[in-house]
């Protein structure tokens, strides 16, 4: 991340800007301006000139933490989705817990491992996903599903119930060995 001054003695901190990112490429890093400027005219300027958020003189230093630590997290972010390959291992997992009320409850785990090009652990990239209301609505899916298959079962054996029984009829048959011909 660079920060960087709209007023600088040698060059203005918008060509600075410009040149930083031209060299950069395709591998931005990320640039907050920072200004005692606060007109709609610089703000544009900075903006136009490749930086990614713009904070006005006088610092305020909450301000400026929360702005740093998010731009930083979505730098951190835009690099695990870049950087993820289909030879990256990844897993999931569901998890069952019992919540603070007292109900069941159920989330997802995503997580894909960062690796260096040397095959070195450099991260993890993840989610959890709350997906109580599928697992609820899958179960009760399969709950109907028993349900129906028992109904279709019983109603089965009520059909074969009317149908008439099949009766055996004595075949005639001859029992004895065949009688060879050339006696």
């Amino acid at each position: 991340m660079v920060l960087l001054d709209a007023m600088m003695p040698e060059m203005d901190g918008f060509t600075c800007c410009r040149k930083l990112q031209a060299l950069m490429g395709s591998d931005r890093t990320p640039i907050l301006m920072i200004t005692g400027l606060d007109d709609q005219t610089s703000v544009d300027r900075a903006f136009e000139a490749g930086a990614v958020d713009y904070v006005t003189k006088p610092i305020h230093a909450p301000v400026l933490r929360r702005r740093v630590r998010r731009l930083l997290e979505a730098s951190w972010a835009k690099l695990a989705g870049e950087e993820l390959t289909p030879q990256t291992p990844d897993c999931c997992y569901q998890v069952r817990y019992l919540s603070k009320n007292g109900t069941v409850a159920y989330i997802e785990v995503y997580a894909r491992l960062l690796l260096n090009e040397n095959g070195t652990l450099r991260g993890i990239s993840g989610t959890l996903n709350d997906i109580t209301e599928r697992k609820q609505a899958e179960e009760e899916l399969q709950r109907q599903n028993q349900i129906l298959q028992q109904e279709l079962n019983q109603a089965a054996d009520y059909v074969r119930s009317l149908l008439p029984r099949p009766r055996l009829l004595p075949i005639p048959c001859c029992l004895s060995p065949p009688q060879d011909d050339d006696q």
